[in-house]
C-alpha cells in the first residue's frame, strides 16, 4: 500500500518544476518503491526495480534517465538518498545508478510502516 512520506516538497526535473509529494511502497519482490506526485496528478516514478540484479537492503536503482533525468540530484537535496553511487546495472541502453538511502529517510520509512 503506498504510503505518504514527505509532503510539499519543491522538486525540479527535466520536464517537471513545482511541488509534490514523495510517496513509498513495496514492489512485488519487497524492494522499495518510490513515486512523486502533486496534489492531483503523478509526476514520476523515482526508482527500477532490477529484479535480477543485487540490491541491498536500504539501497535503490534510481531512475535518473530520460524524463526523469536529475532524479538522482533531487533525491540528494531533499536527504532521501546519501552522496556516492554504491553499484550500477545495465537495462537496455542506459545504466542505472544505485545508491544508498540515509539514514533519515530510513527511520522515516520505518515509521510510516513500510
Amino acid at each position: 500500500m503506498r504510503k505518504l512520506i514527505m509532503s510539499k516538497i519543491g522538486c525540479h526535473l527535466r520536464y517537471f518544476k513545482g511541488t509534490v509529494n514523495l510517496y513509498a511502497e513495496r514492489y512485488m519482490n519487497n524492494r522499495l518503491a518510490l513515486t512523486i506526485a502533486t496534489r492531483t496528478e503523478p509526476v514520476a516514478t523515482c526508482t527500477v526495480n532490477l529484479a535480477d540484479v543485487d540490491c541491498p537492503d536500504g539501497e535503490i536503482f534510481v531512475k535518473d534517465y530520460s524524463e526523469n533525468e536529475g532524479m538522482a540530484s533531487w533525491l540528494k537535496s531533499v536527504d532521501v538518498i546519501a552522496p556516492g553511487i554504491t553499484g550500477w546495472s545495465g537495462s537496455g541502453y542506459v545504466e542505472i545508478q544505485r545508491y544508498r538511502l540515509t539514514q533519515e529517510f530510513k527511520e522515516r520509512l520505518k515509521a510510516k510502516g513500510v
